[in-house]
């Protein structure tokens, strides 16, 4: 399987970390995912309850996590269209 896609980019350093990583096998992708998303977790269960009603905040989780990632579903599903999956 060929390397796996990102999204397109918005600036030079993030262009350039997802060019590093399209060269990557899908298990290591797969690996790095897990571990960001561990981090993740870390990081908001130590988080005290009261900041999840601060508006910014809750954007900002919102924006970086789950609206993130629609912008990641449409490559990816052309990558596995493309790779007879």
């Amino acid at each position: 399987m060929a390397g796996c896609p990102f999204i397109r980019t918005r600036t030079a350093s993030k262009k350039r970390a997802i060019e590093a990583k399209r060269r990557f096998a899908l298990p290591k992708v797969t690996w790095g995912l897990k571990e960001t998303h561990a981090r993740l977790i870390e990081f908001l269960m130590a988080l005290p309850v009261t900041a999840f009603q601060q508006e910014e905040i809750s954007r900002r989780i919102r924006l970086d996590t789950y609206e993130h990632y629609k912008e990641h579903a449409e490559t990816l599903i052309d990558w596995l269209n493309s790779e007879g999956n």
